[in-house]
């Protein structure tokens, strides 16, 4: 470790680079996307409808406000060598926000930066959102976020005055990223705790007059659409209760050591035993937290791995995509907790190859998932000349396939055929139906089929 940080800042950073791109090499190399936003947006590139934004960019009318974000992925999606292109772009932000990490890290603890920037290009939740570049918005809100708490630990320790402006603008751009990042505040304040033998309060309360007026601002603007959504329940969006709150929190904590799981979904459905062992391995991370730091090591992790779930807790659905800001405080505390002990040695081991196999597991299943959804589209796209003008363009999907590909692949997202662009139905039912989905992810007239 000594010697890493004796060589120059950039050749650490190029390292932690080329370790985060080797560590996700499985996701660059996904055959195609997983679900049907990228599909959806591609299509709207190719016929040069919707701009640069999909959408997202009318503070008014739109559900979310990500014109930034929006703009990043876009870009990423009008690489050539498509999708490698934009699987590409994304591990490349991610090595970013591992490389701002460390960065970060460094100011507190550089002993610990490698360590915890290496573990955060490994997370289960890293893995998915690098893996579907829908789910960018959590990157980039991350990306900009880490910037702003790297300018404002340089500005509070009486840095140039320049940081202070640029933690202000960072923190706007991460907020036209993901609403999420309207958290970023209560994380900074928790940073300049841990900082207080180093800050100056007065520098803090000048920035949070800034950074509260960006937020208020956003909220003037905003809160009629956010409202909306919670009420109406659009995109699944709606406002939950308190129970739900709670069972959220536990399918949070667990789904980071739920090895088989590619995500969330479902977590909660499973056998109590199966539900409580991985959230029983995370508290086993508490309880070193706790043998090395006494009880501010716990309650530090669980009030910063919360802080970023906040906004989600009281809707209506859990998501993989939001535990990727939350993963950053898990690889920090596995990076903490390390000591030359066997009591710390054994159990911190332990946990950290389980998020790498649970991450693992995260990929393979990208992979896999692109190549099916790939597949079923050009064989769509096959058969679909084979129909009658007076046919249904139902696809059946029986219970033995994956047909949870399908049905995101063909949501709202027509298959391209000649210069049309034509709709098709998923159905797991057989009337009606005029094509089959096959175990292998082919699809095939129906009349084909067994």
């Amino acid at each position: 470790m000594t010697s890493f940080q004796s060589r120059p800042i950039a050749e650490r950073l190029l390292l932690i680079v080329m370790v985060t791109c080797v560590l996700n090499a499985i996701l660059i190399a996904v055959p195609g996307y997983f679900s049907h936003d990228e599909l959806d947006w591609l299509n709207r590139i190719q016929r040069g409808q919707g701009g640069w934004d999909f959408g997202l960019g009318d503070y008014h009318s739109s559900p979310f406000l990500r014109v930034l974000g929006a703009f990043i992925i876009s870009a990423a999606l009008r690489l050539p060598l498509q999708p490698f292109g934009s699987h590409a772009a994304m591990v490349l932000l991610q090595a970013v926000n591992c490389c701002l990490l460390y960065g970060l890290v460094s100011r507190f603890r550089p002993d610990r930066a490698l360590a915890a920037a290496v573990l955060f290009a490994v997370m289960p939740a890293t893995a998915f959102v690098a893996g579907w570049i829908a789910a960018g918005f959590d990157l980039l809100f991350t990306l900009f976020g880490l910037c702003a708490l790297l300018a404002a630990v340089s500005f509070w320790r009486l840095g140039s005055w320049m940081w202070g402006v640029l933690a202000v603008a960072a923190f706007a751009a991460a907020l036209l990223c993901k609403e999420s990042a309207l958290t970023l505040p209560l994380t900074a304040f928790v940073l300049a705790i841990l900082d207080s033998e180093l800050v100056e309060w007065r520098r803090v309360a000048v920035l949070a007059v800034g950074v509260v007026s960006v937020a208020a601002l956003y909220l003037l603007l905003r809160i009629p659409a956010l409202v909306h959504n919670g009420q109406t329940g659009e995109g699944g969006y709606g406002f939950s209760n308190m129970l739900a709150a709670v069972w959220h929190a536990i399918a949070y904590l667990g789904f980071p050591f739920a090895v088989t799981m590619p995500e969330t979904s479902g977590f909660l459905d499973r056998y109590t035993l199966w539900i409580a062992i991985p959230v029983a391995l995370h508290v086993l991370l508490l309880v070193l937290l706790w043998a090395r730091f006494g009880f501010r090591g716990p309650l530090l992790y669980l009030v910063g791995y919360f802080i970023p779930l906040l906004p989600v807790l009281l809707i209506s659905k859990y998501e993989t995509q939001y535990l990727y800001a939350p993963g950053i405080v898990t690889s920090v505390a596995l990076a903490m907790v390390w000591k030359r002990s066997p009591l710390f040695v054994v159990p911190t081991a332990v946990l950290a190859l389980l998020l790498v196999d649970h991450s693992l597991t995260v990929q393979r299943n990208d992979y896999t998932t692109g190549g099916c959804q790939t597949r079923a589209l050009e064989t769509a796209a096959a058969v679909l000349p084979f129909l009658k003008p007076s046919d249904a363009r139902i696809i059946y999907a029986p219970n033995d396939t994956p047909w949870w590909v399908l049905a995101r692949a063909v949501f709202q997202n027509p298959i391209p055929l000649g210069d049309q662009y034509v709709f098709v139905e998923f159905s797991q039912h057989p009337d009606g139906a005029t094509m089959r989905f096959l175990p292998n992810c082919g699809v095939v007239l129906a009349s084909s089929g067994p």
